[in-house]
Formats: structure tokens, C-alpha cells, sequence
């Protein structure tokens, strides 16, 4: 069997102002690149470590973790060498004008020009690069290559705008190796190692720089190997294994049936693509670990991790319709694997004080240890969700369901003394609260326990929990506004209240749709009508790409759009639907993916170009209203 033997689809990347480096990945393994065909870095999962990184630049220096405008501009290196022609490491070959960049199936970047196809691939811990040059003149031709620059291997930043306990860096270090077959650059400090291989028509070639002659009416293919990988032994096969390894890539991620015929479809693909083959890193027998993405912030919340999940589920239970026959039985068992996995991830991740951290590092050790209360009910939520549609498969849900309790019991620590109410250190959002108790997180604690009445096996009156916070959530935060009813965002239970509403607060717009109140109830509609206004000044950013954000990226965020267009969904607001679906077209980036912020007069990126969990929330949103 050939390339060609294998049907594929092309995702032509879409004609949006809004260009980031080309996403790629299999299993964890991912790998970004320029739009001039090279790599901007490579990611991978270390065991220790979490996460480690290839890139033209080192280490993150620990010193700088609080500072937040170094944060950003770190951040966006990867950012500054779009327009570069010659920027990146891995092959280069200067082609005399732009390429043109499409996704086969979804999945693998393939850019094109005049002679010139470059196809991307990534099978079992290899990145394979398979260049097609062709010379249809009439005369010979002589090409120039370029294939080596000065990488270093780093752990992953992990520096986050909200910091409070950065992780240690190890002693930077570099070992660079290059012989007549391979490339490599190693760091003992990690250990890791970025591996590297060339071949010109099979045959091995240094790497570094060379040319190519090519006579009239031929072509010749030029392979590359890649490697980024946990240890310091070279793992990258022979070529006739690396051929192979290209034929089972292209296999794998046939068969997606597009439920739309315009962006939306390309949105929910590569959304799916990017959870399933960016974000889930194998951590072997600790299961599998969920990452909000792969480049700024490779970091588990169990709160992203559950939105990302939830679509993931979505698509499963729909597999009938959105995938053809031949090929839907093996994306729903890499489905099902992934969620099942990260169920054994969630529940065996650190918690030192009995509780879910604020993040995790891909090897499942808490990253920053502060308690938010909805963080506790999402492991709970993914469990009893899996156990719906998969009844205790494996007997997974058996094994894990005595954590319901110790989690439940650990967050009765943080019960308020006259109320069925719990407080939180941080909101959704990460940031510190003014007042202990939170609204939307009791909304999420409420719709957890009655879910959990159906699951076997659980010792706490869960039943009883549900109608006593449901009781008291309505009590105490419900109050009034410039004379109208609405629920405030958070309180003291002793008559202060603060009147905000944030996109990450997604369990808010769920409230009817869950039934902890009907879509008529007059203060869950004027949380709405303040919420996506000026009233909401902290949160909501008025302009042609307006809308609701968050106070620590003063934005508009696509995540508050997907809460917009849920609300307009829910109290059948057509006009709002039309205009919030025609925004989100709008930001939505080239590959189908969307950021953390956007400027609200421009549109344009501010802050996190890679951000699965509103991906994900957009994703589902449409999906299920089609």
C-alpha cells in the first residue's frame, strides 16, 4: 500500500487576518510550525518533568516567573517568527513564493507551491517531514537546503499571569552531536534529548546544508526524522521503518463526515484534533493526562480538562453521524480509551491536602496547590458522566467511586457554619476572591450531586447535599441590582455581595439546561442582561469583536462568547445567536482553533493564541444546536 492508496480530505486553512504557527500532534507528541515550512518548537511528555520543549531558544529563567510583561513576551516568541522566511529549524528549502497550507483529514499539514509539496506526519514518538520536489523545465535545476540551527531542550515554562508557586528549572544545558547519519541535542539535566535524521531519495545525508540537482522532468523525495523524547538514546528507526510509519499516520484519522459546509466544520474537526492528539499525553501506567494546550500552559485543570472531555463525549454519542462506517469503530475506541484514561490520571494526581490543586503537571504533580471549589466537582462530574454512557467498563467506576466520598467529605472542611454553602480561595478564573462564596461554583456543586445519585456505591445522603445547597444557593445569593432580582457572583453570608460575571464562569449559563432554575427565572436572566453589558465593567468589553472576558485579560474572550451564544440558544434570542455565531467566525483563528483574548475594536489576539478549553466549549455549543 502507497500514500495514494489511502482517501483523504484537505482542510485548506481558512482566510483569516488571525495566522498562528500550524499545530500538529499523535499521542502527546506535537510539534508547531512557520508558515515558511519549519519547525517553531516540538513538545513532548517527560515522566518528571511534565512537559520538555525544543526550541531556538533557552530555558525560561526562574527569576522572571513574577514578572508578568517578560511572562507575555516569552510567551510569544514562538509568535515572532511568522513573517520570517527563513526562521525555525528542520529542513528549509527557499521556494520562489508563499505556500500554501491545508490540513489532510484535519490532521496533517501539507503546504504546497510550484513544485514543492512538504507533507507532515507524526506516528509512534516520530515527526516525519516528506518533501516532493519536482523540476518540470527544461533545464536542470539546483536547490539549496538548510536543515540544522541551534536548538536547545528545555523544560516547559509553566508561567502563568496569575502566579503563586512557579515550579523549580533545572541548570540549563546543552550537548549537540552531529554525524554523517543523525543530529542531536541533548540535555543531561532533564534527561532528554531533540533527534534528528535526513535522507535525499533513501539515501542517509548529513545534516547541515547541501544542494540538490535536478535534471529536467524529474523529482526526488527528501525525508526528515524527528525525536523529542524523555532520556539520551537516539530512537528514530531505519528509513525503510520510517516509510511505513508514514502509511499508518495517513491511516489514522480517515473517515470525519463534515457536519457542516462552511468554518463551523473545520472548527469542530480541528478541535477535536487538537484535544485528542495534542492535549492527551500517554503517562503510562498513570493513564492519561488532559493539557489546556501544548505550548504556553501544558498544564492539567481539572476544570479544562472537563470541557475539553465533555465535547470529546459529545462526539463519541453522535460517532454514527459524524463518522463513515469503516472507520468509526476505531475513533470511538481512541475516544473512549482517552476518557477512561484520564479518569486513572485525575484520581491518582498529587493532592497533599485532600484536594484538587488549581494545576498539574502532565506527570500528575500538583503545579500550584490553592483550593477552588469547582475544581473539586469535575473529576466527580467526568466520572459519573462516563459511568452513562460506559456503565463500569473495565470496571474503571468501581475502582474509583470510594473517591467520590473522601472528596466529598474533604470540601465539607470549607462548609460555611450556617449554610449549605462552601467557600473558595479562587474563582474559575484564578483569581483571588473578595467574598468566600461563589455562585456559579454552587451551581456546579449542586448539578454534581444530583448526577451522582445514580452511581452505585456511594456512601454520602448525596441526595440530601443536592437539596440543601440548591436551598441555600438560592437564599443567599439571590438579591437585587438597580432594583431587579439577580444572583451575585460572590458573597459573605453577611449582606455584601459582588456584582461581576466572568467567562469562565460556565455553569452559570448551564443553570436552566441542568434545572437548578428555569430559563424564565428573573435573576438568572438579569445576571445575563448585566453580565454581557457595560453594567459588567470589569468583564465585558464593548466593539465590533466585543464581549464577555475576564478582569485579569481585560478582553473579549471566544469562552464568553461561547457563554453568549449558549444563553441566546437557551432563551431563544435569534438575532444574538446570529451575530455572537458571525463573531466567533470572525476571531477564530486560521487552523480552527481559538485564543484566550482578542482585542474588542480589531479582533486581533491579545493574550494565549493556544487555549483548548474555548475551542472545545464553541465546539460542543455548535455541534449540539445544529
Amino acid at each position: 500500500m502507497t500514500v495514494d492508496d489511502v482517501q483523504q480530505s484537505v482542510y485548506n486553512l481558512l482566510k483569516s487576518n488571525q495566522r498562528k504557527p500550524i499545530d500538529f500532534g499523535n499521542n502527546g507528541f506535537s510539534a508547531s510550525l512557520l508558515p515558511n515550512g519549519r519547525f517553531v518548537t516540538l513538545n513532548a511528555f517527560h515522566s518528571r518533568h511534565g512537559n520538555i520543549i525544543a526550541a531556538l531558544w533557552p530555558q525560561f529563567p526562574h527569576e522572571k516567573h513574577y514578572d508578568t510583561p517578560f511572562v507575555r513576551q516569552y510567551r510569544a516568541k514562538p509568535l515572532e517568527l511568522m513573517g520570517s522566511a527563513t526562521a525555525g529549524f528542520g529542513l528549509f528549502l527557499s521556494t520562489e513564493e508563499e505556500l500554501e497550507w491545508s490540513y489532510i483529514d484535519g490532521a496533517w499539514p501539507n503546504a504546497k507551491a510550484k513544485g514543492y509539496d512538504s507533507l507532515f506526519v507524526m506516528q509512534d514518538g516520530i515527526c516525519l517531514n516528506i518533501l516532493r520536489l519536482q523540476n518540470k523545465s527544461n533545464t536542470t535545476k539546483k536547490v539549496t537546503y538548510s536543515f540544522r540551527e541551534d536548538v536547545y531542550v528545555n523544560r516547559a515554562a509553566y508561567s502563568c499571569l496569575t502566579e503563586v508557586s512557579p515550579c523549580a528549572m533545572p541548570l540549563q544545558h546543552r550537548q549537540e552531536n552531529v554525524t554523517e547519519e543523525s543530529w542531536t541535542v541533548s540535555n543531561q539535566n532533564l534527561p532528554a534529548m531533540f533527534e534528528s535524521k535526513l535522507w535525499i531519495d533513501g539515501q542517509p545525508r548529513s545534516s547541515g546544508q547541501g544542494f540538490i540537482e535536478l535534471s529536467s522532468s524529474t523529482e526526488c523525495i527528501i525525508t526528515a526524522a524527528f525525536s523529542l523524547h524523555e532520556g539520551l538514546k537516539e530512537r528514530i528507526p531505519d528509513y525503510e521503518s520510517c516509510q511505513k510509519l508514514v502509511i499508518d499516520a495517513l491511516a489514522s484519522r480517515r473517515g470525519w463526515l463534515p457536519p457542516f459546509s462552511d468554518a463551523r466544520d473545520m472548527i469542530l474537526r480541528r478541535n477535536l484534533e487538537y484535544i485528542l492528539s495534542n492535549c492527551s499525553l500517554d503517562a503510562a501506567d498513570k493513564g492519561v493526562c488532559v493539557i489546556t494546550d501544548h505550548q504556553v500552559l501544558p498544564l492539567g485543570w481539572t476544570r479544562d480538562n472537563y470541557y475539553q472531555l465533555a465535547y470529546v463525549h459529545e462526539v463519541y454519542k453522535r460517532a454514527d453521524e459524524l463518522f463513515a462506517a469503516p472507520y468509526r469503530n476505531a475513533w470511538k475506541q481512541r475516544m473512549q480509551e482517552i476518557m477512561q484514561r484520564h479518569l486513572i490520571w485525575v484520581f491518582g494526581a498529587s493532592r497533599p491536602k485532600g484536594y484538587w490543586g488549581r494545576s498539574y503537571l502532565a506527570s500528575g504533580e500538583v503545579l500550584h496547590n490553592v483550593y477552588q471549589l469547582d475544581q473539586q466537582c469535575y473529576p466527580l462530574l467526568e466520572l459519573v458522566e462516563f459511568y452513562d454512557t460506559f456503565g463500569d467498563k473495565d470496571g474503571i467506576v468501581s475502582s474509583l467511586v470510594g473517591h467520590i466520598d473522601d472528596s466529598l467529605t474533604c470540601i465539607q472542611q470549607f462548609k460555611a457554619p450556617n449554610a449549605w454553602l462552601f467557600s473558595t480561595q479562587e474563582t474559575p478564573g484564578d483569581d483571588e476572591v473578595i467574598y468566600p462564596y461563589h455562585f456559579s461554583s454552587h451551581v456546579l456543586v449542586w448539578h454534581t450531586l444530583k448526577k451522582l445519585e445514580k452511581l452505585p456505591g456511594i456512601s454520602t445522603n448525596v441526595a440530601d447535599w443536592a437539596q440543601n445547597v440548591r436551598q441555600d444557593t438560592l437564599k443567599h445569593f439571590t438579591t437585587s441590582y438597580q432594583g431587579r432580582p439577580i444572583f451575585a457572583y460572590l458573597t459573605d453570608l453577611e449582606g455584601h455581595y459582588q456584582f461581576y460575571h466572568d467567562a469562565n464562569d460556565i455553569p452559570s449559563v448551564y443553570a436552566p439546561v441542568w434545572g437548578f432554575c428555569s430559563a424564565e427565572d428573573e435573576a438568572w436572566r438579569n445576571l445575563f442582561a448585566f453580565g454581557l453589558s457595560n453594567e459588567n465593567k470589569e468583564a465585558f468589553f464593548e466593539g465590533t469583536y466585543g464581549g464577555l472576558g475576564s478582569v485579569h485579560t481585560r478582553n473579549a474572550w471566544p469562552l464568553g462568547d461561547s457563554q453568549q451564544l449558549l444563553y441566546a440558544i437557551i432563551t431563544n434570542a435569534a438575532q444574538m445567536r446570529k451575530k455572537t455565531t458571525e463573531r466567533l467566525l470572525k476571531t477564530v483563528q486560521w487552523d480552527g482553533l481559538y485564543a484566550e483574548a482578542v482585542d474588542q475594536d480589531t479582533g486581533v489576539v491579545t493574550s494565549k493564541h493556544w487555549f483548548s478549553w474555548p475551542g472545545a466549549m464553541v465546539s460542543k455549543v455548535l455541534l449540539e444546536s445544529k
